[in-house]
């Protein structure tokens, strides 16, 4: 179960308990996550790490002298597009990303619960290859009108302003509410994630 958290220093006001998350069928664009090998999928739902990043977190178990087992959450990549899922994931490395964002009523359609503080995630790139491991530290949801600033900066992407995240986050979740047979509405749930980096690949 997710604990009520607050998320004020991003300016996220509405965080809320367990709810459940998209099965990585749908691309969530500008840095949300995204899941699309069937397999991988099926092993996250029982609970086990994917046979293509296991021995990365072996790698990162070892490094912290930790048995992280119970706090694995899933493996995955940004966006939906090579060339923004690597720059993501580098942004994600350098400490410029530290949030990512999907819309709630996509997630709705599937049964797994949003990531809780704590847990532990593995990025990879377009082509599968595990740079880092990130810890979810807040998740809320909050009114697509009512992202801030800093909730936009937060997630460190292009010129970082609230402008650019409506912006792009509107055309995606406009396509995304398609998907799900609902109207694009400037109320609609966003899903709202702050993390940082646990575990890094050396280089």
């Amino acid at each position: 179960m997710l604990a009520e958290q607050h998320a004020d220093d991003v300016g996220v006001e509405h965080v809320f308990g367990e709810r459940s998350v998209g099965d990585g069928s749908a691309a969530n664009h500008f840095g949300c996550r995204i899941r699309v090998q069937a397999k991988e999928l099926l092993e996250c739902r029982l609970g086990q790490t994917p046979s293509s990043v296991r021995p990365f977190w072996q790698e990162f178990q070892a490094a912290l002298g930790i048995d992280a087992s119970g706090r694995f959450y899933e493996a995955f990549h940004f966006d939906d597009n090579a060339a923004d899922a690597n720059a993501l994931a580098k942004l994600v490395l350098n400490g410029t990303k530290g949030a990512t964002a999907g819309l709630l009523w996509s997630s709705e359609t599937t049964d797994k619960q949003l990531p809780s503080p704590g847990v532990f995630s593995v990025v990879t790139s377009w082509d599968g290859e595990p740079p880092c491991v990130i810890e979810t530290s807040r998740v809320g949801i909050v009114p697509c009108d009512e992202v801030t600033e800093r909730f936009a900066a937060a997630e460190g992407e292009c010129d970082k302003t609230l402008r650019h995240w409506r912006e792009v986050h509107w055309a995606y979740f406009s396509r995304e509410c398609e998907r799900v047979c609902k109207e694009p509405d400037l109320k609609m749930p966003v899903i709202y994630e702050q993390f940082s980096v646990a575990y890094a690949a050396e280089v």
